[in-house]
């Protein structure tokens, strides 16, 4: 038996190598299929646990004690809401915050292959978008209008907002870049290795984030700064030919010229909220038609910010199970709502943690955040500090952990570049 399960592993090494990378390859996917990966996980880490197989100093470090303490702090949130229900229906997916770095932590100095995981995260990516362009030739076949090639109807299979699924696909393209252009890894074979990234860009064009795709080319950008004595010249003409078709696409292609145009225009520069529903401006139907997504998110940060700070929030917020409703109640007050942003989030992360649990949390969050962005940067694990770099700047556009998927993709990838940051830049790359 323990020859047949050695054969079995011997692609990934070990049983927890294989876990984490069956994990990060059902990111691009269906929720139910990623679950079904981290239950056994957590059983698996649960197993070694109780084995007393796990040293206690695992658990030690602030990337599990902060997640369990922001979900400690969501579990008095909810339950200190008046809307108890909603509170707790709201923790079932936070949960994840702390389940995902717990198995990362039992398995931290168990021989994780992190390249292996990333490799299998990066086929798993070109499946996933090889299906969706399949999908979407499918449309084109069939003479489908243009808009339904983009994005969210592009991502629509797999339930995912097409900003979640631009990172998971800009994150492999950097992993593919830097590990088998640059460092020259032989896990993959060179042609492969572009098929994957024309897989990868063709993606990235049609989930069509704008913000995610400006992130992107100065990444990229930045990436070539860095490494300027390290990339080959052929990798150099590649990313040139990548900078050129972004260009290329944003001119003529007309969704994702639309996207970067029409998106950043700003109409409602006189709109000031007020506690007077009486003085309060009652938007229009014309107003709200052509409320671009500039315009959107800063008038819910003016919503925001005002009102929380009219209501006495500032200290603890609104509560997690009712500040929803306060948002829809202010969204009403300028006729915001209902049937048109009713349920709608701030779309800006920082500001929508700030009004839920209030500014001790937020400083929590934030402290976290900005201590792996210096970790990644001491470490100089460039795809970490990358990875940070575009969580950061996305969490500006939109409520990344209002999510499944987005509290997977933050605290999987985050913990593994902390619990594994050494092993993953020393690995051998031609093994």
């Amino acid at each position: 038996m323990k020859l047949i399960v050695d054969k079995k592993l011997y692609f990934f090494g070990n049983i927890e190598t294989l876990l984490v990378a069956l994990m990060a390859a059902t990111i691009p996917f269906k929720l139910n299929l990623g679950n079904v990966i981290i239950i056994v996980s957590v059983l698996y880490a649960l197993f070694l646990l109780i084995k007393g197989k796990v040293p206690l100093r695992n658990f030690r470090a602030f990337y599990f004690l902060i997640p369990i303490t922001l979900f400690l702090i969501a579990v008095v949130s909810a339950l200190m809401s008046k809307d108890i229900t909603e509170g707790i229906l709201q923790l079932d997916k936070l949960l994840l915050m702390v389940l995902i770095p717990f198995v990362l932590c039992v398995f931290k100095g168990r021989n994780i292959n992190v390249l292996k995981v990333f490799y299998t995260y990066s086929i798993g990516v070109t499946l996933a978008c090889t299906i969706l362009l399949a999908i979407n030739l499918f449309k084109i076949i069939k003479g489908a209008p243009t808009r339904q090639l983009f994005f969210f109807d592009f991502t629509m299979l797999y339930d995912q907002h097409p900003v979640y699924f631009s990172i998971t696909i800009v994150l492999s393209i950097f992993f593919l870049i830097h590990y088998f252009l640059v460092k020259g890894s032989k896990l993959l074979q060179l042609k492969l290795v572009y098929f994957f990234l024309a897989i990868h860009l063709l993606g990235l064009m049609f989930c069509a984030s704008k913000a995610v795709i400006f992130c992107f080319f100065v990444l990229l950008l930045l990436y070539v700064l860095i490494n300027k004595k390290k990339v080959p010249r052929k990798t150099l003409f590649l990313m040139f030919g990548i900078f050129l078709l972004g260009i290329i696409s944003i001119i003529f292609v007309p969704h994702i010229k639309e996207r970067f145009t029409s998106g950043l225009d700003y109409n409602s520069k006189d709109f000031t909220p007020t506690v007077d529903l009486l003085k309060a401006k009652k938007f229009t139907y014309e107003e709200k038609t052509n409320i671009s997504d500039l315009e959107l998110r800063l008038i819910f940060l003016k919503i925001g910010l005002f009102h929380m700070i009219q209501d006495g929030k500032v200290l603890f917020g609104y509560g997690l199970g009712d500040v929803q409703h306060y948002l829809d109640y202010y969204y009403m007050s300028y006729n915001l709502a209902p049937n048109w942003y009713e349920g709608f989030n701030l779309h800006n992360q920082y500001l929508q943690f700030l009004v839920t649990y209030g500014i001790f949390a937020f400083s929590l969050f934030v402290f976290y955040l900005l201590y792996c962005l210096d970790i990644s940067i001491k470490t100089n694990n460039i795809i970490h500090l990358f990875f940070m770099i575009m969580i950061l700047f996305v969490f500006i556009f939109e409520v990344y952990l209002a999510r499944n998927k987005g509290i997977v993709l933050l605290f999987f990838f985050n913990t593994l570049f902390l619990t594994q940051k050494f092993r993953f830049e020393d690995s051998n790359f031609r093994h």
